[in-house]
């Protein structure tokens, strides 16, 4: 996560990016960041929440790492992503406190489920964009 700007802008294209993945049902998981997927979801793969996230913030070109839960280093190098560090960076644990009673987004993820995860990203988006949830 070193040296990745996290402007409004970033956060909101991250996590857009991260709903847009685990739009469909098929492609998200519990429990793991990610997962190889039998059921042909996003690339091979499935993700949690968080996962996605990560996942967003290379897609994005904003990390040329993947986090820890995604094989480790690469290319050599120690891995610097942390899902939890991304989580609060991102805004989504203190937001997710705040509607969920406390719940972090990785107990959201994985104690309430998918439906609750694409509630918890839309309105975050919403109130990063100003917008009523």
């Amino acid at each position: 996560m070193k040296n990745v700007p996290m402007t409004k802008n970033n956060r909101i294209n991250i996590v857009q990016r991260a709903r847009e993945i685990l739009s469909d049902r098929k492609h998200w998981t519990s429990g793991k960041l990610r997962k190889q997927s039998i059921s042909g979801g996003y690339d091979g793969f499935q993700y949690c929440l968080l996962g996605a996230c990560e996942l967003a913030l290379y897609e994005l070109g904003l990390s040329n790492k993947i986090g820890a839960g995604f094989g480790g280093a690469q290319n050599g190098e120690a891995n610097t992503i942390d899902a939890y560090v991304l989580g609060r960076e991102l805004g989504l644990a203190d937001y997710s406190q705040q509607k969920f009673n406390d719940r972090t987004p990785d107990d959201v993820n994985d104690r309430l489920g998918y439906d609750k995860v694409l509630e918890l990203l839309d309105g975050f988006l919403a109130q990063e964009k100003g917008v009523a949830a």
